[in-house]
């Protein structure tokens, strides 16, 4: 018989020895969580399950055992109650201590009784009955067990076994993702990206416009590879005076002609359609150069696109066929491995998991690739330079801008799946849920005890 995996915790009787409503909650939790393929420590049944008559060394052999701690409570006292108190101290100081490092502690109570949590639970994810129904919490600790999804009795996720190294793995296998910036909210998102990242950048171009052979140089003409709406190369070259062209690329010709449009009366922006991945790029790019009368490239510049490329290190080999000796490559990516927060960590962490199972995901962890991806396509003197953001300081519309970038464009990937398959109740139920957490984990991100970061990750490198 497998182990425990969930501990249910709760005040049976009350003062009068009536059964509580914490009982028939636990009881109730205990039915779903069974029928979505759990074991589940559920006192009044498992005692006698096991077949322990010392009822101390049961709960504590099931405390041992299990991964997940649930403590259910309608009322203050009940939290504070002999057996209730021990199982939620007991096992807090076995995640403390090491002895769980995977350990999680879920209160699930009275919206009353969330506001008067025990030290010991503030620590934790809190959800109350008037919000989440037990179907979500069952919904979350499937995706806090990083199970996989497979077909689900009564709207239930049911479980069979994940590891996150299946989920790192999964990014270093050749797909294209199904991004596409001219999809939802993207528009604005990329401009609050671009604006947020600014700071991310700076260090690193001051870098490359320090560099010799640039400083030396009266012209300078950058490329652009993924750039989308043209935000960041506005910002970050169209100002400095020795630069005196900006090809942008992008693969999306509704996304360039609206560029176009936008930047029309910038002389230094160029927008052109291009696949950096198509089998003729080099030429491709070679007539453009021609077409726009770009004598070199100086500059190629590419942030948060190698990440949606089936075959990054083999653009970035093309790149550096078509750049001259002395020219500078910069690249700016992301990685879901370097966000943190505190508390309450287990929501993001579900999150950033279920997106990796997302149909035509990104490379999420490419971040730590570049200095890798560079030097195997055959760049020398490769730097990486990097920048952490972070909710301290930040205005309330700061907060609002960095959820927006960093986390609530995950739900359209599972749009997407609704809108190819309307039908497929399982691509439903994932929407559902991303669309859950992401509302819960803005939330959190307003609470002033509440602390999340991120790195930015820039690398640098010459022909």
């Amino acid at each position: 018989m497998k182990p425990f995996e969930i501990f249910l915790s709760y005040k049976q009787t009350d003062e009068f020895g009536n059964i509580t409503e914490d009982y028939r909650r636990a009881e109730s939790l205990y039915q779903l969580l069974t029928k979505a393929g759990f074991r589940v420590f559920f006192s009044e049944k498992s005692i006698f399950e096991i077949g322990i008559s010392d009822y101390k060394k049961g709960i504590d052999a099931a405390l041992a055992q299990a991964q997940v701690l649930v403590v259910i409570a309608l009322k203050e006292d009940y939290l504070n109650s002999g057996w209730v108190e021990y199982e939620y101290e007991t096992f807090c100081e076995d995640i403390l201590s090491g002895r769980k490092p995977l350990g999680k502690i879920i209160s699930y109570t009275d919206a009353r009784c969330s506001l008067a949590l025990p030290r010991t639970l503030t620590r934790f994810q809190n959800y109350t009955f008037d919000r989440f129904p037990p179907e979500k919490i069952v919904e979350f600790l499937v995706n806090a067990f990083q199970k996989k999804e497979t077909a689900a009795p009564a709207g239930i996720l049911q479980n069979t076994e994940y590891s996150s190294k299946d989920s790192l793995s999964t990014s270093d296998k050749p797909h294209k993702s199904i991004y596409s910036s001219d999809y939802s909210n993207e528009f604005r998102r990329l401009e609050i990206q671009a604006r947020n990242s600014a700071v991310s950048d700076k260090t690193a171009l001051d870098y490359v416009f320090s560099l010799p052979q640039l400083q030396e140089k009266s012209e300078v003409y950058v490329l652009d590879a993924g750039s989308a709406y043209g935000y960041v190369s506005a910002d970050r070259f169209s100002p400095r005076p020795n630069v005196q062209k900006i090809l942008c690329l992008d693969f999306n010709p509704r996304v360039v002609e609206r560029a176009r449009i936008r930047f029309a009366d910038n002389p230094k922006m160029i927008f052109e359609v291009l696949d950096l991945e198509s089998e003729d790029m080099e030429q491709q790019l070679k007539l453009l150069l021609r077409k726009h009368d770009i004598p070199e490239i100086d500059i190629v510049y590419s942030a948060l696109t190698l990440h949606h490329l089936k075959n990054p290190n083999r653009v970035l080999r093309k790149f550096r066929k078509v750049m001259s000796n002395g020219s500078v490559i910069m690249l700016r990516g992301s990685d879901d491995g370097s966000k943190l927060c505190y508390p309450k960590g287990d929501l993001m962490e579900s999150i950033i998991q279920k997106t990796m199972e997302a149909k035509g995901v990104s490379d999420r962890f490419n971040g730590r690739k570049i200095f890798t991806q560079l030097t195997d396509a055959g760049f020398r003197d490769v730097k990486m330079f990097s920048y952490m953001r972070d909710l301290s300081q930040l205005s309330y519309d700061s907060i609002e801008d960095l959820f927006q970038e960093s986390f609530a464009y995950r739900k359209n990937y599972f749009k997407r799946a609704v809108e190819e398959n309307p039908d497929d109740p399982e691509a439903r139920r994932n929407l559902e849920w991303m669309e859950w957490a992401l509302e819960e984990f803005e939330d959190q991100f307003f609470q002033k005890s509440f602390w999340y970061c991120e790195y930015d990750y820039v690398g640098i490198a010459q022909k």
